[in-house]
């Protein structure tokens, strides 16, 4: 990711947290199916936001690292 861009993580449609090249977000989140949105501002490609479903279990730990591949993020 470029210098001044910001990845935009949003759950279930709500947005959770700006967060800088380098940095991390860590956030709590209840059990059962959600979805985990990425965008990278500013959009200067007109991307559409990466998403992931996940099932989220009692007491597990989640960890995604967003990347780039070609010409959209890549949520892993």
């Amino acid at each position: 990711m470029g210098t001044g861009l910001v990845l935009n993580v949003s759950i279930d449609g709500k947005q959770v947290a700006a967060v800088p090249r380098g940095q991390t977000y860590s956030g709590s989140i209840s059990p059962g199916q959600h979805v985990v949105s990425v965008l990278l501002v500013p959009n200067q490609l007109n991307l559409p936001p990466t998403q992931k479903r996940l099932s989220v279990q009692a007491g597990q730990t989640y960890s995604f690292t967003a990347m780039w591949q070609g010409n959209r993020v890549l949520l892993m």
